[in-house]
């Protein structure tokens, strides 16, 4: 019963006919596009294990989603990482970025999790990645 109840929820068809009967057909169809752009562009980027590899371009960025790129900030020298390894910057999603600019200075507070205050951002890094406070 389950795959059937998983199926009438998530199957493509199914969720055309949702969207239909609710008159979501654009919303649909933007997911959609969605999807296959995300698709296409992944499959832009994929590495081709037949071919010998070389040096990878300077001038190329893979992202693992698509959208803007956030402010990459840069740390004090010296900052330690949660993993025992030196950092010297870290990258903030596009939506904590707004009125940053990448240039301003990190007030790094060394620790478990590692405090960071950025303007008017205080941010915390752990083993469980970046997040506001």
């Amino acid at each position: 019963m389950n795959r059937a109840l998983v199926e009438a929820a998530t199957h493509p068809e199914a969720l055309d006919r949702i969207a239909e009967a609710h008159g979501w057909q654009s919303y649909r169809q933007k997911i959609n596009g969605k999807l296959l752009a995300e698709a296409r562009t992944a499959d832009l980027a994929i590495l081709d294990r037949t071919e010998p590899l070389g040096a990878f371009p300077d001038d190329e960025q893979l992202r693992t989603r698509l959208g803007e790129d956030g402010v990459v900030l840069r740390l004090a020298p010296g900052t330690v990482g949660v993993f025992g390894l030196p950092i010297t910057r870290i990258a903030l999603p596009a939506f904590w970025s707004q009125g940053l600019t990448g240039e301003e200075a990190v007030e790094v507070e060394a620790g478990a999790p590692i405090r960071m205050t950025v303007g008017d951002k205080d941010l915390f890094y752990d083993f469980g990645g970046l997040r506001r406070f």
